[in-house]
């Protein structure tokens, strides 16, 4: 069976859970199925950030896929020959960015020096440090997420994107500095999401996203816990069917119980001196234990106008939780219960 590997956008996040008893709550769905006018994420527009590096990972399959398709090498070479027009990179501007300048973000250095000939003669030279392509390691998205609850779709908007450099700097002693990576931004690209011309460039790009991340503005108007009892009762009220996420087999209900944390404890209750009754004390899954998504994708390109398209095919919440171990010492962990398949 085809695995599929994870990419974590984040360094470290610790993971804590609680249970409590069930309770019984109603929700109300929305049941307009038009995705231009239903959007299950709401009160306010979901509007996202979201940095995929895709060389500093472990995710192999989809990597190669993006890999062998070039993507950011074709990214890259339609904008420096000028076939299409990209933007300068600030908040809001639709300037249109010179070749000079998307070379210079890349890390193109022209130095004039002249050249001793001899006699009095010198000769004016220009020397060019290339732009370095090969330090653009991912892409910065800026997204409207929408997601209807009724026939369970997600759809991902590009407004914009952006590829990013990331490379050390050169200290003041001519030094390099190798302990952390800069990253700066090299051109936008105002998306079109209506081209008629997008070709798949990467299969089942896999990507985690999580809900608390540090960056400010990085994600606005998600109803957090709204979204993570849908991902929850999707598998748990709704019983649909679910897969393993790393080997895509089918999973059990009894397994989705087991992953999400739910349980239920038989105890003896005394109701009248000397009588008991047996009682069945049912907790269920703790959506505020969800802390961020897995989002599988398929990625689309317009080489004639660079515009860009993800298209969501799963869904998979991330879980944190407290447990013991053997010894009795308690731990924090991240599971990924099941997958969703869209």
């Amino acid at each position: 069976m085809n695995r599929i590997y994870l990419l974590v956008l984040s360094t470290l996040f610790l993971f804590s859970c609680t249970q409590t008893p069930k309770t019984n709550t109603n929700t109300n769905t929305n049941t307009n199925t038009d995705l231009s006018k239903s959007n299950d994420l709401l009160p306010s527009e979901v509007v996202v950030k979201d940095y995929i590096n895709i060389a500093n990972n472990d995710n192999p399959d989809w990597v190669k896929s993006v890999t062998d398709n070039k993507v950011i090498s074709t990214i890259l070479d339609i904008a420096i020959s000028e076939k299409v027009t990209v933007n300068t990179v600030d908040e809001g501007d639709t300037t249109l960015m010179s070749i000079d300048d998307i070379n210079s973000n890349l890390g193109e250095i022209k130095d004039s020096m002249q050249i001793d000939l001899g006699n009095g003669n010198y000769l004016d030279t220009l020397i060019v440090h290339p732009a370095k392509t090969e330090q653009v390691e991912g892409l910065f998205f800026k997204e409207n997420w929408m997601f209807n609850a009724d026939n369970f779709s997600f759809t991902k908007q590009i407004n914009e994107y952006l590829p990013v450099r990331e490379y050390y700097k050169m200290l003041s002693d001519g030094t390099v500095d190798s302990t952390k990576k800069s990253k700066s931004l090299v051109y936008k690209v105002i998306n079109d999401n209506n081209s008629k011309n997008f070709e798949k460039i990467a299969d089942k790009v896999t990507t985690a996203f999580y809900f608390n991340a540090e960056i400010p503005n990085f994600i606005n108007g998600l109803d957090v816990l709204k979204f993570s009892k849908y991902l929850l009762d999707y598998a748990y009220k709704n019983k649909k069917d679910v897969y393993d996420f790393y080997d895509d087999t089918k999973l059990s209900f009894d397994e989705v119980k087991y992953a999400l944390g739910a349980s239920s404890d038989t105890i003896q209750m005394e109701v009248t001196p000397g009588n008991f009754k047996t009682t069945v004390l049912e907790y269920e899954p703790d959506a505020s234990e969800i802390v961020g998504i897995i989002f599988v994708e398929n990625w689309f390109l317009d080489k004639q106008t660079l515009s860009f398209k993800k298209e969501v095919i799963g869904l998979a919440p991330i879980r944190r939780s407290n447990t013991v171990d053997p010894e009795g010492e308690s731990y924090t962990k991240t599971m990924i219960p099941y997958l969703i398949k869209l």
